[in-house]
């Protein structure tokens, strides 16, 4: 069985092919089944309000209003940093490069409250909505 070492010519041959197939694909765009994806959406955001409804109704959340009132925001991680370190009285274990209390998933992995997760996958479907299915 003999191999052959492509050459520079077929890199280029390959590239051009890949260039127009790319081409024809932005000339022609892309089916989209319209119906389905404005239900996906409509479906996506009541799980979206159904979480932040079961969010509002934790003990967590109601010591984060405690905490900041009407400003309470559920987007806000530096808000979230307090309540999960200060208020509750998790150990905090990883700072962001500005030395603040880092509030990603991989931080918070070990802080075992629903809440926390329940939030996440919330932002999680927020994102998806606003990055893929309405972009």
């Amino acid at each position: 069985m003999t191999t052959e070492t492509p050459t520079i010519k077929d890199a280029i041959r390959l590239f051009h092919q890949g260039s127009l197939a790319l081409s024809q694909v932005e000339r022609n765009g892309i089916r989209i089944d319209v119906p389905y994806l404005d239900k996906a959406i409509k479906d996506t955001e009541q799980t979206i309000v159904n979480l932040e409804k079961e969010l509002e109704t934790d003990e967590v959340y109601k010591k984060w209003r405690k905490e900041y009132g009407d400003k309470t925001n559920l987007g806000s991680d530096q808000q979230l940093a307090h309540v999960i370190y200060n208020v509750l009285g998790h150990p905090c274990v990883a700072y962001t490069a500005k030395n603040k209390p880092s509030t990603s998933e991989e931080s918070l992995r070990d802080v075992d409250l629903l809440f926390v997760r329940k939030l996440f996958e919330a932002r999680h479907l927020k994102k998806t909505v606003s990055t893929f299915l309405k972009g």
